[in-house]
């Protein structure tokens, strides 16, 4: 089985349709990280790939600039403070969300590092998909897509 074998990744109408793979209204079905990676390129990004000792979030709710705020009360700060992380990059998605990268002191497996994203409040439908195809495949699809202008 393929690791993203019949993953749909919903894009708006008119947002890109020059890949082959492409189905109006419906997305992309995604077969290989090169696939990913293509899409990725299409729609002006690069794929950044998450390593063993990084969280990836995607964030709905958060403003751009909020992001760096571990402090508090709650998940966050428990997060932030045990895992000792520090921000490491972030930027706008095309879609207008918060992508942020954040490094760890140490190196976790890839469900762990899934349930920190969910607990830190990264997208849910992402981070189960991400169980999903981990559980399916046993392959690390922690991954985002970054905009080139993004620096």
């Amino acid at each position: 089985m393929n690791w993203r074998s019949t993953l749909a990744l919903p894009l708006k109408e008119g947002y890109v349709d020059t890949v082959d793979k492409f189905e109006k209204g419906k997305g992309y079905k995604v077969n290989s990280l090169e696939d990913l990676k293509a899409i990725a390129e299409a729609v002006g990004c690069t794929l950044y790939k998450g390593a063993d000792d990084e969280l990836l979030c995607d964030f709905d709710e958060i403003n751009f600039g909020d992001f760096v705020d571990l402090s508090g009360v709650g998940a966050r700060s428990i997060i932030g403070e045990r895992f000792q992380l520090q921000l490491h990059d972030g930027w706008r998605s095309r879609n207008g969300k918060t992508h942020v990268v954040y490094k760890m002191d140490r190196v976790l497996p890839p469900l762990a590092r899934i349930a920190l994203q969910a607990a830190l409040g990264s997208d849910p439908r992402r981070e189960a998909l991400a169980v999903y195809e981990f559980l399916s495949a046993g392959t690390d699809t922690i991954s985002l897509f970054k905009p080139k202008e993004a620096k």
